[in-house]
């Protein structure tokens, strides 16, 4: 572990952050040949209390974060939640800014196996990222419908997974770039908890 006594995030200086500090070799990605240099965590992004990332690579961070009616984030312990609209139903995400695609989970599976298996194909795909890689029997949903507030996107392609990743897994799936990028803008706001897509 170290501490960074000071960090310059644009002109936001974040002071005593704590790394956990690694071998080169465990960020990089080898199945895409990225190399990452830090991964900044969510005890420092939620400090900001509101974060918006544009999507050609801009972000800005407001003086004064802005009140919305819309509540649907949370943190459980240091990892984000998402609640998103799926058809009739509202259902509850992790949310990984840094994974590139979604994952449906087993929970997602079980609730609507015979849809699924009428409406998905089956196949075995490779996951990775930071720490590893492993193939994994997945079904594939070629469009799969999410809403935010009253903004509605597809995703393609969405892997299903069948068992359970972890002993205890509540949420039907993981968010990540596949969704966010279908937005120009997307805001982070930790102060009243709610994640916007523009």
């Amino acid at each position: 572990m170290g501490i960074a006594d000071s960090l310059r995030i644009g002109d936001v200086l974040v002071k005593n952050v704590v790394f956990q500090v690694m071998p080169d070799s465990i960020l990089y990605i080898a199945p895409i040949k990225f190399q990452l240099n830090i991964i900044i965590g969510f005890p420092v992004i939620e400090q900001l209390q509101e974060v918006h990332i544009f999507h050609n690579g801009n972000m800005t961070i407001p003086l004064t974060p802005v009140k919305s009616d819309l509540h649907n984030f949370a943190l459980d312990g240091l990892d984000p939640v998402i609640a998103l609209k799926s058809g009739n139903d509202t259902l509850d995400f992790h949310f990984d800014s840094g994974a590139s695609s979604s994952t449906l989970y087993a929970a997602y599976f079980q609730k609507y196996k015979a849809k699924i298996i009428k409406s998905a194909v089956k196949k075995t795909v490779g996951f990775g990222g930071a720490g590893g890689a492993q193939k994994k029997e997945v079904y594939i949903l070629p469009k799969f419908n999410l809403a935010v507030g009253n903004k509605s996107v597809n995703v393609d392609s969405m892997s299903i997974l069948t068992k359970p990743i972890t002993p205890g897994e509540r949420f039907y799936g993981n968010i990540g770039q596949d969704f966010t990028n279908k937005f120009n803008e997307i805001i982070y706001n930790f102060k009243y908890m709610y994640f916007k897509g523009i």
